[in-house]
């Protein structure tokens, strides 16, 4: 989570059979929960949330129409790797 300062991460519990419970001791946070591991997590829960397959044929994007925020700043368009380097994940 980050919530305006620092990122943190904490579990609590009771952990599920698939979970790589020593990944959440590692130093660095972005370590503890990579997508590689929700990909896993999913996996063990039936869903394949990295295989555009499991979506079927019809999908929608949605764009909020908005012209610019509360403090004059305009939205951005990222790719999801953008959003993740600038997010530091």
């Amino acid at each position: 989570m980050n919530d305006g300062g620092r990122w943190e991460f904490w579990a609590r519990g009771t952990p599920q059979i698939y979970e790589e419970i020593d990944r959440y001791r590692e130093r660095r946070i972005i370590d503890r929960f990579t997508p590689e591991m929700l990909s896993r997590y999913c996996e063990a829960l039936g869903l394949r949330v990295f295989d555009w397959g499991f979506y079927g044929g019809d999908g929608i994007i949605g764009i909020h129409p908005i012209a610019e925020f509360a403090d004059g700043s305009k939205p951005e368009r990222l790719t999801m790797r953008e959003a993740r380097d600038r997010l530091f994940l």
